[in-house]
Parts: C-alpha cells; sequence; structure tokens
C-alpha cells in the first residue's frame, strides 16, 4: 500500500527596523526568493585530461528573505457553524494477499484525524494549525474538529455535531449530506476557557441519532488537555531559520549567515530579537547594539506579539581596525517591559575583520543538496542515496568563492576515489559569492564497502586566497553488495477502463514466474495486479513515474498484460493507460532483465524495433517479448523461471534469453514469434547471462554502443 500526504507549510515575516527613532512593525510574511534563472555561464569544454576536463557551471547564492517561523501566523477566518466543509481522503490501492470486503450498506461517522492533525480534535492558542501547543486560561483558544462518513453509503440527511467541555455542551455544527469517505472539519473555532488545569474536550458525531449507522458506538472522541496561567512576556536574542546567530555581519547584502569580514567597507549587519511567550508585550521596547562597549545603534518597537520576532536586516557599518571585535544586542534596553526573565536581554558575540580583501575558494552546500559533494544511484537528484558496488554512481559537487572579490583566473577542481584522481574540471571566472558546480558525473565503483572520496578545489594553487586551509572536503560513502536476486511481477487481467478485451491468465503466469523464483531464494518485492498495477512504476521519475520504487528497484520484472509496438497497456489511471517507449529509462537502478509478456512490443515490421525501445536501456541487459500477437496462457512465466533455474531435470539451466524462447515455444504456435532485444557495450554482451546464483552474466551496459534483437518462431 502506498500513502500519500501533503504538507502545508506557513511562515511568517516581520518587517525590518531602520536605525535611530524609527518604530519596529511586525508583519506577515514574504515568499521566499528563487535564485535568478538567467545568472547561470558556462564555459567551453577543455582538453581531455584524466577522466575528461570539464569546465563548470557558476551561479551566484541566492539572497535570502528574512524568513521566519513563529508561533503565530496570520489569522484564518473561523468556519461558520452552519457550514462544513468537505474534501475526499487519499486512497491507496491493495496488494495481492489483502482480504477485501462487501462495500457497506450502512454510513458510519466517527471522529477523525487528517494528515497532519494532532487528533480529531485540536486546540491550539494560535490560528492556522492542526497541531496541539500550550494552551493558556483566559485567552483565546482555537479548535478544530473533524468528522468522516468512514463508508462507501452516503449520507443525505442533516445531522449534527456537539462540541463539549467538562461535560457542558458549548458549540453545536449541522450538515446537511457527506458523501462516502468525505469528512467534515471545521477550524480556528475560538472559545476561552477561563480557569488553569485540566479540562476534557468532547466531540460527538450525530448526537441525536439522526443516522442509522454501521457501527453507532464509535460517534465520540474525549481527551483531556491542560490549560496554563497566563504568564508575562519574554524578550530575547533570537535566531531566526537560516540564520547561523541572532547577530550576523556580513561583507555582502542579502545573505543571514556571517562570512569574511573586512575592514574600510560596509559590514552588513542583521539582528533578531523574539517574543518568547504567550503573552503580548505591549510598551515601547528599545533595542540597542554596541561594538566593542561603545553604542552603535538604536532601535525600537511599540509592541511585539506572542512568539512573534522582529529583526534588522542589511544595516550597514564601517569597522576600521583589523583583528577581532565584538558586538552586544541589548533588548528591552529601558526595563519598560515587565518580563517573566530579566536575565536573557543580552548576546555578546565576537567576529574578525581582515585587513586585505581576498578570494576564498572551498566547498559548498547550495539550498536543497544533502552536502557540497552528493553520491547517488541516479541522475537528477542532489540528495545522497544508496549506492551498490558495480553499478553506476552519479556525483554532483560545488564550490564557492566566499568573498567578495571576483576571481578571473583559471582554477581547477579535481575529484578523487579513494586517492586516484577520476575527473578534472576548471572554472574561467567566478564572482564573489558566487558558486561553481557539476551534476552527474558518472562513475562506478567496482567493490563493495567503504570508499573515500575527496573534492580539491583550487588544485593547482593559481589563486591567491584569504583562506588556503578549506579547500577541500572528504566524504566516505558506504558502497552495498550488488543486488541480483529481487523479484517483482505485475499483470491485469480486468480492462474494463482502458475499453481493451480482458483476459484470463495473466495472474498465473506473473505469479507463476514469482513464486518458483522466491522457492529458489530470490527476495519478493512487490506482486500487483489489475487496478494495483500502475503505469508509473515502468516510468522513470524524469518523465513523472516512480519505477524507481518499483521495476527499477528488482533485478528481474516480469509484466503480463497487453502491449503494442508502442507501449505497455494498464488498466488504471496511474498515471494512465499506456507505459510509451518514450517514458521508460530501465536499469539506472537495479533493473537487469525486463520481460513484457504482452503483444508485438517488440514487433520490427517496419525496422524500428531497436530505436523505439533502444533509448530505454540505461544498464538494462535484456528486454524480453514478443515480435507478434501471443496467446493468454497461464503458465509461460513458471517455464521461463524453471528453465533458467534448471529445475525441469531434463534440460539443465539455460541462459536466460533461451530459457525465454524455449518457454514461448511450449505455450505458443507457429504464428508467433518470441523476441529478445540485447544491449552491448565493448566486451559487455549480456545474451548469455544465466540467473544469479545457477552461472555467470555481464556487467551493466550502462552506455550500449550497440543492439542485438533476436526473433525465433515458435
Amino acid at each position: 500500500m502506498r500513502d500519500r500526504r501533503y504538507i502545508l507549510l506557513l511562515g511568517v515575516i516581520l518587517g525590518s527596523l531602520l536605525f535611530g527613532a524609527v518604530v519596529v512593525q511586525a508583519s506577515p510574511p514574504l515568499p521566499p526568493a528563487n535564485a535568478p534563472a538567467d545568472q547561470e555561464a558556462k564555459n567551453p569544454l577543455g582538453d581531455s585530461e584524466i577522466g575528461g576536463l570539464w569546465s563548470t557551471q557558476v551561479q551566484p547564492i541566492a539572497p535570502e528573505v528574512e524568513t521566519l517561523i513563529p508561533m503565530a501566523v496570520e489569522p484564518v477566518p473561523p468556519a461558520r457553524q452552519e457550514i462544513v466543509k468537505v474534501r475526499p481522503p487519499l486512497k491507496a490501492r491493495a496488494e495481492i494477499g489483502e482480504v477485501t470486503t462487501a462495500a457497506v450498506s450502512l454510513p458510519d461517522l466517527r471522529p477523525f484525524v487528517p494528515g497532519g492533525w494532532s487528533y480529531a480534535v485540536v486546540p491550539s492558542s494560535v490560528q492556522g494549525t492542526q497541531t496541539v501547543n500550550a494552551l493558556y486560561a483566559g485567552q483565546p483558544t482555537y479548535l478544530d474538529w473533524a468528522v468522516i462518513n468512514d463508508s462507501s453509503a452516503s449520507i443525505s440527511t442533516r445531522f449534527y455535531i456537539y462540541l463539549y467541555i467538562d461535560g457542558n455542551r458549548i458549540a453545536s455544527w449541522f450538515a446537511d449530506g457527506l458523501s462516502g469517505y468525505w469528512y467534515a472539519f471545521v477550524r480556528d473555532y475560538a472559545l476561552t476557557v477561563a480557569t488553569p488545569g485540566w479540562h476534557t474536550v468532547r466531540l460527538v458525531a450525530d448526537p441525536t441519532g439522526a443516522i442509522a449507522e454501521a457501527d453507532e458506538a464509535n460517534n465520540a472522541f474525549e481527551h483531556s488537555f491542560y490549560w496554563q496561567p497566563v504568564g508575562k512576556p519574554n524578550l530575547k536574542p533570537f535566531t531566526p531559520a537560516g540564520w547561523s546567530a541572532p547577530i550576523v555581519p556580513a561583507s555582502t547584502q542579502g545573505t543571514t549567515v556571517a562570512n569574511n569580514l573586512f575592514i574600510n567597507q560596509p559590514t552588513y549587519i542583521d539582528w533578531a530579537i523574539t517574543n518568547d511567550s504567550s503573552v503580548p508585550a505591549n510598551t515601547r521596547i528599545y533595542t540597542y547594539l554596541y561594538l566593542d562597549g561603545v553604542r552603535i545603534a538604536s532601535w525600537y518597537a511599540d509592541s511585539l506579539l506572542p512568539h512573534w520576532s522582529a529583526f534588522v536586516h542589511d544595516w550597514p557599518y564601517t569597522v576600521l581596525a583589523p583583528g577581532f571585535h565584538t558586538f552586544r544586542l541589548l533588548t528591552d534596553a529601558t526595563n519598560a517591559v515587565d518580563e517573566s526573565d530579566e536575565t536573557d536581554n543580552t548576546l555578546e558575540l565576537t567576529f574578525y575583520w581582515h585587513g586585505v580583501a581576498l578570494p576564498n575558494l572551498k566547498p559548498y552546500q547550495p539550498a536543497g543538496w544533502s552536502g557540497p559533494l552528493v553520491v547517488s544511484n541516479a541522475p537528477g537528484t542532489n540528495t545522497a542515496t544508496t549506492v551498490l558496488a558495480g553499478k553506476p554512481i552519479y556525483i554532483d559537487w560545488a564550490v564557492v568563492n566566499d568573498s567578495s572579490v571576483a576571481i578571473n583566473t583559471r582554477f581547477f577542481t579535481y575529484l578523487y576515489v579513494d586517492d586516484a584522481r577520476i575527473a578534472s574540471w576548471y572554472t574561467d571566472a567566478l564572482p564573489g559569492h558566487w558558486f561553481a558546480f557539476s551534476t552527474d558525473l558518472a562513475h562506478t565503483v567496482a567493490t563493495a564497502g567503504w570508499h573515500r572520496f575527496r573534492l580539491v578545489t583550487d588544485a593547482t594553487g593559481t589563486i591567491g586566497e584569504l583562506d588556503e586551509g578549506d579547500n577541500s572536503y572528504e566524504l566516505s560513502v558506504w558502497f552495498e553488495p550488488r543486488v541480483d536476486r529481487r523479484v517483482g511481477v505485475e499483470w491485469i487481467n480486468s480492462y474494463v477502463n482502458s475499453g481493451l478485451p480482458s483476459l484470463e491468465h495473466n495472474d498465473e503466469n506473473a505469479l507463476g514466474f514469482y513464486n518458483e523464483l522466491v522457492r529458489i531464494g530470490w527476495t519478493p518485492v512487490f506482486r500487483w495486479g489489475n487496478s494495483s498495477a500502475w503505469e508509473k512504476d515502468f516510468k522513470d521519475p524524469l518523465k513523472g513515474g516512480i519505477d524507481s520504487e518499483v521495476v527499477d528497484n528488482v533485478s528481474f520484472a516480469y509484466f503480463s498484460g497487453h502491449g503494442g509496438k508502442n507501449g505497455l497497456r494498464f488498466d488504471s489511471m496511474h498515471d494512465d493507460h499506456e507505459l510509451r517507449y518514450t517514458e521508460a529509462i530501465w536499469g539506472n537502478g537495479m533493473l537487469n532483465w525486463l520481460v513484457a509478456d504482452a503483444c508485438e512490443v517488440l514487433n520490427n515490421d517496419d525496422g524500428q524495433a531497436i530505436t523505439r525501445w533502444g533509448q530505454a536501456f540505461a544498464g538494462l541487459h535484456m528486454l524480453l517479448s514478443f515480435g507478434t500477437n501471443c496467446h493468454d496462457v497461464p503458465n509461460r512465466g513458471e517455464n521461463l523461471a524453471r528453465y533458467a533455474d534448471g529445475s525441469y531435470w531434463w534440460s539443465g539451466p539455460l541462459p536466460i534469453k533461451d530459457a525465454w524462447f524455449q518457454a514461448a515455444a511450449v505455450t505458443e504456435d507457429a504464428t508467433t514469434y518470441s523476441a529478445a532485444l540485447i544491449a552491448i557495450q565493448g566486451d559487455i554482451n549480456p545474451a548469455y547471462d544465466f540467473l544469479p546464483g545457477v552461472g555467470s552474466f555481464s556487467a551493466d551496459p550502462v552506455t550500449p554502443t550497440n543492439f542485438v534483437l533476436w526473433r525465433v518462431q515458435n
């Protein structure tokens, strides 16, 4: 079963403060900034060197907008008591072996916990959240609830929902109907609990018994929550998300991370404070900034809401003397606010200012990357994944000019694996605070175990830098032993939705193959049929599919159903009824062998079978199918497995290709042709692959140089 969840993230931002007698404003959030799309530059390719010499792409570090994630958000209007909003739940597909039952003839109302909610009833001290937080007596509590019709039978009669606190009904709602498997909810219903302590919240669906239900005993939810007494505000320095500290000096604007600082040029200063309490600070608040004990700036705010923050961004100041200097941030500097803690209003941080501005190259982690050097098992990603010995890996890296001084001289970046240099790049220019990067360098590590990757920028020492000691980055990566004995199958008999003729024996056919390989020790991974067999399971993620989780996550996959020379046919709409050859990229995960037990997938009447399907090979050894129509039989899959594993005593194990032709010969007649498309790369020829554990098989033809199409009359 697969569970799809959707998460909505809300952020709040506070307006910037200006030096002097300017009011600090707290305001709703702005959207985050994106990196400019037109600031990427590419250099021409250089001469061939070890592993090839590439030029890098360069782009700036995207400036960050002031983003805070406080515990207060913009108000969401509370739901009207007469109107109940509804939405359908997500449904996951069933695996074979699940027990299914007939549709329930009666509805079933019960309290419900939607995705991301804490409970079926959620009290909180702020609006716009569905998770419980600290609750306070004497001030508004915002309450959410949800009720589902957990049945396929729809409700068309008015029913009521009652809400109780400590046994007293405080609110009522009604709905005039609710479809099967839909749920109703209310958000941010405001109430005030007068006394601190434990209080019990109870939600009852259909309290008047208006609806005849399949289960009348599950209509209520009850839970006790604690309301705290109201306290005092508490002001203190604060580190917003993405900031390096509550005080951030930088030599460039638009960043909230401290970097190299230089005298005689502006230093851009950010700072932030928060009201770390549930009580507003409604008195004017002064914040002072000191450098080496001397006050250099003052700001004030006339109020600060609970759990909100205020900040200054990019306030310029010039330091004249090189060396270490200390900032001190003091909020509520005049002690105007009566606070719950008067001892945490101050923060001191010390930073170093350089006398001469120089560039500084070092490895860099761009936003969304898992590190400056990323090793993964698939192209198109910047996050690390499990990798296998003997299978292709894809390497990304990035380096930054962490200074305001542009580099206009060519410098080199080297990549080593276990101290052997495998690739080199050059960059001819890199402006200050831009980064250079390379993605999806393909490489294969032959042996399992730990392997050490090392990235070195300015590898030849060409650039005079502010810091010559931070040019390298090392990463140890564990390579799993190659996995070659995993099996998965999908089939379709019922084609009622797509309009194709239904079939009869595809389940027996695919499961016969599956069960035989499991019998001899293979790991079963998936066996999905009819509406649980999805087109997107065979589609590459770059095309919108999930084959890296399904067919490219096993070494041998078997499909049994309708097909044609352009693809495989499905009956569900995940994502559509046909997997076309242009949507398939197989073998860039684990997949070595794929059977498409379907009509005419490898039809070559137009001479284009290799052109069509060859583009789907990215490590796949062979595609086994038919060049003509084929018959709906129950045992071809089992025959293939048994001919290949040698369990038919009279034959001994056959190569996979030959086992397919033999299995087709005993289940077809002379009017049909079975076929095998095999990828070849140099000395790599999988034509005589045996099953793992039975005999030898080839390495992966990751970048095939040619193909062989076998066609055999049955």
